[in-house]
């Protein structure tokens, strides 16, 4: 039997490989998804029911662009699919004024001319009771940042695929594959299958089918620890997104859609100091 043929395959329908999906079978392409689980699921990365975006990126300027698409796109997924993935909560970047957070993203508010407002310490306990930043910090205050939820991202997009004619494949690991002129032939227990071209976005399964990659370093899963904070609701401005560099950690907090104002989750993670 003759084996069908695809355009483009996919490994892994998480953030990146469902996006592949969705955007490569709205421009006419025959597309194929796989995974080994069942999207959205909780072994990769596209989980934990809320992530942060925001537009004054303090990495560097150059990412405004891309996240301002990305608005766009998300914007646009939400009306064909009707499905409730963003929220424009307003964010918080709090930190020394001279330091990498602050000064980074005040460039690229700057440069890319977005709407921010710049407070004292003691602008953001009066505004945001919950939060008593030292007196030597500020905070950029970002009106169009928000929290997006990354479960029904994935499935938004993986629907949107699937609708343009996507044919996703799940509970299927990809054991092995090869590539000649005629294309790539992916390999799996029970079947193989043929494209032009393939797309890895397999997560901390990367090495597996691109052992090489292991040279540059290990792929690892590793999920951040989180704790659950317990102040009053009249102490926190509805819906605050906000990230907070303080003594070379990272603090990454927001209040999650799917959760009462009487919790604040915040996940730490390692960041550069900011002292």
């Amino acid at each position: 039997m003759r084996m069908t043929s695809y355009d483009v395959a996919i490994v892994g329908l998480g953030a990146m490989g469902s996006a592949a999906a969705w955007q490569l079978s709205a421009r006419g392409l025959r597309v194929l998804g796989l995974d080994r689980h069942t999207p959205p699921h909780h072994f990769g990365s596209s989980h934990g029911h809320a992530r942060i975006i925001r537009e004054a990126y303090f990495e560097h300027p150059q990412y405004v662009p891309f996240v301002q698409r990305a608005y766009r796109l998300w914007d646009s997924l939400a009306a064909a699919t009707g499905a409730d993935l963003m929220r424009r909560t307003g964010g918080l970047m709090i930190g020394r004024e001279d330091g990498p957070l602050v000064t980074g993203a005040r460039t690229s508010a700057q440069l890319h001319h977005l709407p921010c407002e710049l407070w004292s310490a003691a602008d953001v306990s009066e505004r945001v009771p919950a939060l008593s930043p030292d007196a030597e910090m500020v905070a950029l205050w970002e009106p169009r940042a928000g929290v997006l939820v990354p479960e029904r991202a994935v499935d938004a997009m993986l629907g949107a695929a699937r609708a343009a004619g996507t044919e996703l494949v799940y509970d299927t690991v990809v054991t092995g594959w090869t590539a000649d002129r005629d294309g790539v032939t992916l390999a799996t227990r029970t079947q193989d299958f043929h494209a032009a071209r393939a797309i890895f976005a397999a997560g901390p399964w990367l090495t597996d089918l691109l052992p090489t990659l292991s040279r540059f370093g290990e792929v690892l899963g590793v999920q951040g620890v989180s704790v659950t904070l317990g102040v009053r609701s009249s102490d926190v401005a509805p819906q605050v997104a906000e990230a907070l560099v303080r003594g070379g950690y990272q603090l990454y907090g927001l209040v999650p859609s799917h959760q009462s104002l009487e919790e604040v989750f915040l996940s730490l993670v390692d960041a550069a100091s900011d002292r």
